[in-house]
């Protein structure tokens, strides 16, 4: 009986030591951050002190991409791991498609029917960690449906909570999830307010030596422009840069730094850092100024994406380009940087493979598990192209596809016709468009996209019945 009891106790403490050996993952995702909005990335304005620590000790890459340059149809190839048009989570609203309330639409051609949430057939890349025992939570901005259905408890979450207005004060909750509440506290800012869970989520798995996989998606930097009025004073009396000057913006980022440093800080006091991927990324690119000749300056000011061209809602590089850091230590080398393109998509095969998951069986994955190139920043990794669908009317920027292969980028757009292309390497900003001096390359590039379009179902934009072309 003794020893039927040691081997019982033995077994038990090998089950919870291969627990607590099995590594964690952390995902943040801000929301509406720009490529060179971080300290880190370059901003002359703006401070992320806690960003800047997490890249010092893990990878940037500074040719990330966001799957889509509006924030649903991301968050949908996030949790996918595929292209825009295979989801069908095409855009964040129908606007230009409801005739009745928004009149007829003006443009010789109309947007395709979308969704607004997964299809069931669809294994979220929650699911693929909770199947394989990880306790799993997500707590903040969705974003894809809220049918009891399409509810994240519904798609591999074991905990969450979400918000359902824009508000970063007295912000409106959905009531189920990990507890009753409607509204955050009076005076709470909806970060903080939404790290608390995430904290308290840590501490509980940890404490039972429990693996997890922790979504974080913020709601900062995104409208409305609300921040804590102490940091917007502290920024108030700063110096602008050249680049960034807001100060309401900086306060928000501030906010959501301060949100990326709790976590650290909380794994760090768990002695969990060290078995736990840290990523941190954004849904797309930053709101331009009138400066960068877009339309956001018909609001309240937002970002500058420096030297990038365009912004949210564009397929320019401003709003799709986004910074990504990866922290696993002792697996990702510390203080590196990556210049290997990825995009969104990578994330869930990436993910999974980092901490030794499999990818669901016949769950067909269009992102490229990017391991190679997290484990030393000058690998290459196999040569392949991205590909964006952006059906979005909007004032935003234009609806279209683009791809980059290599250095060259090629856009299309839907309602004119008109193609860009672009070498990256020599020509970031996007002003050059050498369509007419290499036309064979342009040439390829366009069937290359169009063989994509095709193979991933890309819904076409058809004629409007009750365009009337100006004379």
């Amino acid at each position: 009986m003794k020893l039927l009891k040691t081997l019982i106790f033995s077994c038990i403490a090998s089950v919870a030591i291969a627990a607590s050996q099995t590594p964690n993952v952390v995902l943040i995702l801000a929301d509406d951050l720009g490529w060179n909005s971080p300290a880190c990335f370059g901003s002359d304005y703006y401070e992320s002190p806690n960003l800047d620590k997490l890249a010092s000790q893990g990878m940037r890459f500074d040719n990330g991409y966001a799957a889509d340059p509006i924030c649903a149809p991301t968050r949908a190839s996030l949790m996918s791991g595929w292209d825009i048009p295979r989801h069908g989570v095409l855009r964040v609203s129908d606007n230009h498609r409801n005739l009745k309330k928004y009149g007829k639409p003006k443009t010789r051609l109309i947007q395709p029917p979308h969704q607004s949430y997964l299809d069931e057939k669809v294994v979220t890349l929650a699911e693929a960690f909770q199947s394989q025992g990880y306790r799993t939570a997500m707590f903040g901005k969705w974003h894809l449906g809220r049918r009891d259905e399409d509810l994240p408890g519904e798609r591999g979450f074991d905990e969450y909570k979400m918000r359902v207005d824009y508000n970063h004060f007295n912000t409106q909750l959905l009531p189920q999830g990990v507890n009753t509440d409607k509204q955050i506290p009076k005076n709470v800012y909806l970060t903080d307010y939404m790290c608390d869970l995430a904290v308290g989520f840590l501490k509980e798995n940890a404490t039972a030596n429990q693996p997890f996989f922790l979504y974080l998606p913020d709601m900062l930097v995104h409208s409305k422009f609300e921040a804590i009025q102490k940091d917007i004073d502290y920024f108030e009396a700063k110096p602008k840069g050249n680049m960034h000057h807001d100060p309401v913006l900086a306060a928000m980022l501030k906010s959501l730094d301060r949100t990326v440093g709790r976590v650290m800080d909380t794994l760090e006091e768990l002695g969990i850092a060290d078995n736990t991927l840290l990523v941190f990324t954004s849904d797309n690119g930053g709101v331009p100024l009138k400066a960068d000749g877009e339309w956001w300056h018909k609001f309240e000011p937002n970002t500058s994406n420096g030297i990038l061209k365009g912004g949210k809602g564009a397929i320019d590089e401003g709003g799709i380009r986004v910074p990504y850091i990866f922290r696993f230590p002792g697996r990702i080398p510390a203080g590196t940087l990556s210049h290997e393109p990825i995009i969104t998509q990578d994330l869930y095969p990436t993910l999974l493979a980092q901490v030794g998951l499999k990818n669901p069986d016949g769950h067909h994955l269009d992102g490229m598990d990017i391991s190679a190139a997290l484990s030393n920043p000058r690998k290459q990794l196999p040569k392949r192209a991205l590909y964006w669908f952006h059906s979005n009317y909007s004032f935003a920027g234009r609806a279209g596809m683009a791809m980059r292969d290599g250095d060259w980028k090629l856009c299309t757009y839907f309602e004119n016709e008109e193609e860009e292309m672009f070498n990256l390497v020599d020509d970031i900003a996007e002003e050059h468009n050498l369509v007419s001096k290499y036309p064979e390359r342009a040439q390829k590039m366009r069937t290359k996209l169009d063989a994509w379009s095709k193979s991933v179902n890309a819904p076409p934009h058809l004629p409007n019945p009750d365009y009337k072309p100006k004379k």
